[in-house]
């Protein structure tokens, strides 16, 4: 059997808890689904490198029963969170099985937005993606061929920014995305810092201080990250 790949994009239903609970946070949902061996269960486990306030995220969710959730647990803290449910057989998933495709994990919800990879034979996909035009709306839907390394980047490196650039505030990306841009922090300069103090609408030392502090905070995290592998080796 060949094996294509797909990468979809879907609009996420409105019955669609975690596709709600993406719209109010900052950071991508990066979701794992395991379906219990003896039953039409399944456990889903939602990470995001950022808070969530609960008030906010599961105030006036009345699509709870709709989206088959039939217990969630949530775990908190001041700098990610993590929400386990168990569901029941739903129709993203019921489509999956259905049509015998695999689907790539962990996979992302984005502000509403479900981002996943499918892999199969030809035959297989194109019923697959026939079925979920079906369902979602075709103009609710994208699609583009890739490759199973394509799809591992996909799941391992929107996870790995997502987690990385977590420890930033959103004025350290922009200014740090502003001065990678500019060639500011390349071996190179191809700027000074008095012409990204401007682009930035910053004083001198407060741009200065703001770009090593985000360098600093992104190296610490990667380090820590480091540590912790190692002392599991």
């Amino acid at each position: 059997m060949k094996v294509i790949g797909v990468l979809v994009s879907t609009k996420g239903s409105t019955n669609s808890f975690f596709a709600e609970i993406s719209r109010n946070i900052e950071s991508k949902l990066n979701l794992y689904v395991y379906k219990h061996p003896n039953d039409n269960i399944y456990l889903a486990i939602a990470y995001a490198p950022s808070p969530l306030d609960p008030g906010k995220s599961f105030r006036g969710m009345n699509n709870i029963e709709k989206s088959k959730i039939i217990s969630i647990e949530k775990q908190l803290k001041k700098d990610e969170s993590i929400i386990v449910a168990l569901k029941e057989r739903c129709e993203f998933y019921d489509l999956i099985e259905s049509y015998n495709v695999f689907l790539s994990i962990p996979y992302v919800i984005e502000k509403g937005r479900r981002i996943f990879c499918v892999f199969g034979d030809q035959r297989n996909i194109d019923k697959y993606l026939e079925n979920l035009e079906a369902y979602y709306g075709r103009n609710n839907i994208t699609t583009k061929k890739t490759t199973l390394s394509e799809c591992i980047r996909l799941n391992i490196g929107g996870y790995v920014s997502s987690y990385i650039l977590s420890t930033l505030t959103k004025r350290e990306k922009e200014i740090l995305i502003k001065a990678f841009s500019l060639g500011y922090i390349s071996h190179r300069r191809k700027t000074t810092l008095e012409d990204l103090s401007l682009e930035m609408g910053l004083a001198k030392p407060t741009t200065s201080i703001m770009v090593r502090k985000a360098v600093e905070k992104l190296v610490k995290k990667i380090l820590e990250n480091n540590n912790i592998q190692d002392n599991y080796n």
